[in-house]
């Protein structure tokens, strides 16, 4: 009896133990959502939300998802952003409707809206720019409306849909790509010149000119 009683003591004593171990470690941010849809999942997820005065419980920024530590961190006034991953749109503070997949992915960009990327650090080069598309990517410092896919990694591409098949208007002309890997149908002239560079300040003389209006004596 006394042997089954210090059993059932021990068990007992051991069940408790990992109650409260489990209790002790609870998930870092448990996922929820305020009321303007804002959800957020990891450590320092969408911490900089910003409330409104009037309204604590309530906040400026609209429909942000983010899961992965520090996802959307400093996010303080963009609305419509799905950051999946640690630090995807870290430095994003009034951008919108951005969609960043993957670790890293747009981490450094502040305010542009509706770029799309995926893959782990694809746009991480980007600071400024809306509109833009890359997958598995790490794109420039600085544009908009651009598609760029894939990298240095990459040695060949292959797309279906493309050999074979007719357009569907009869106007379709050549594409070309350079050697930085981007196509176009235009060719362009840099091959034909040297020591390209901007003209900085020494195109201000033209702002100096002032154009006039004259007639020729005689009515000619």
């Amino acid at each position: 009896m006394k042997t089954k009683l210090f059993i059932s003591i021990v068990v007992l004593l051991f069940s408790q133990a990992i109650t409260l171990s489990k209790a002790a470690t609870p998930p870092p941010n448990p996922t929820q959502s305020d009321p303007n849809g804002n959800t957020a999942g990891g450590t320092s997820v969408l911490l900089n939300i910003t409330p409104i005065d009037a309204f604590p419980d309530f906040r400026r920024d609209l429909g942000n998802t983010g899961f992965g530590f520090q996802a959307l961190y400093a996010n303080s006034g963009g609305s419509g952003n799905t950051a999946v991953g640690s630090q995807a749109l870290w430095r994003n503070i009034g951008g919108n409707s951005n969609t960043a997949i993957g670790a890293n992915t747009i981490s450094l960009i502040t305010a542009g809206s509706e770029n799309t990327v995926l893959g782990a650090g694809a746009g991480s080069n980007l600071t400024s720019g809306s509109n833009n598309l890359y997958l598995s990517n790490l794109g420039v410092s600085s544009e908009s409306a651009t598609v760029r896919i894939g990298g240095s990694k990459q040695k060949r591409i292959f797309i279906a849909g493309i050999r074979g098949k007719k357009t569907g208007k009869g106007n379709a002309v050549p594409v070309m790509i350079d050697s930085k890997g981007q196509l176009g149908t235009i060719n362009s002239s840099e091959r034909f010149k040297k020591d390209i560079h901007d003209m900085t300040d020494a195109s201000h003389r033209l702002l100096e000119l002032r154009p006039g209006h004259l007639s020729l004596q005689g009515g000619k």
